[in-house]
């Protein structure tokens, strides 16, 4: 039997990208991710556009969820989620992050 390489990629499922900005503290959105299975895979402090950045990367299996936070004494704080998944496993964090506020 002949698998070409369209038919694998037909039969995987669908992901999706989301990227959000939130109004939670980045402490929040670690913990509810780690709850859906999510583990921290790397962090690291990038620059961007004269701004210092902590990236973090979670993964679960073929999905990543990215969390980046503004480093900097100010208030309030709004990480910004990326979300590279399942449509139900955005619609599952966001969800949770919605019950937070």
């Amino acid at each position: 039997m002949f698998i070409s390489k369209s038919m694998i990629f037909s039969i995987l499922p669908e992901k999706k990208l989301k990227s959000i900005s939130v109004f939670i503290p980045e402490e929040v959105v670690c913990a509810s991710l780690e709850k859906f299975g999510f583990v921290q895979e790397d962090s690291a402090t990038t620059s961007s556009d004269g701004k210092f950045w902590k990236k973090m990367l979670y993964v679960k299996g073929e999905e990543a969820v990215s969390v980046s936070e503004e480093l900097g004494d100010y208030w309030p704080k709004d990480p910004i989620i990326s979300i590279c998944g399942l449509p139900s496993t955005i619609k599952t964090i966001l969800g949770d992050l919605d019950a937070v506020i």
